[in-house]
């Protein structure tokens, strides 16, 4: 695979965007749900994912920062309604201090 790739609805619109470069993602990657809603957003570089990248699947969504493919920093996922499920750093990928996953009413599980 080279270049840009498309995926196309039956309908004609696109839902997937991607970019290799020799067989390799390379670029800009994008997904969308048929309602033309982001499921998953970000950059691959030499084929590995970096930067900061968006997942929205149904009623989860998360963020958060890759480096080298692994992740790092602050990461954050949340519930349908918007409330903090998890909260935790990374450094290249190892989990980092505190980590937390919360209750849908905002209390701390664990």
């Amino acid at each position: 695979m080279d270049k840009e790739w498309n995926w196309w609805s039956i309908s004609g619109e696109i839902l997937r965007t991607e970019n290799y470069d020799f067989g390799k993602e390379e670029g800009e990657f994008i997904e969308l749900n048929i309602e033309g809603k982001t499921i998953s957003k970000g950059v691959y570089k030499n084929g590995l994912k970096e930067g900061f990248w968006i997942y929205h699947v149904n009623d989860h969504r998360e963020e958060g920062k890759f480096i080298n493919g692994e992740f790092d920093g602050n990461w954050r996922h949340w519930y349908s309604d918007n409330q903090l499920k998890f909260e935790g750093k990374y450094s290249f990928g190892q989990p980092e201090g505190k980590h937390k996953h919360y209750f849908s009413n905002g209390l701390v599980n664990y």
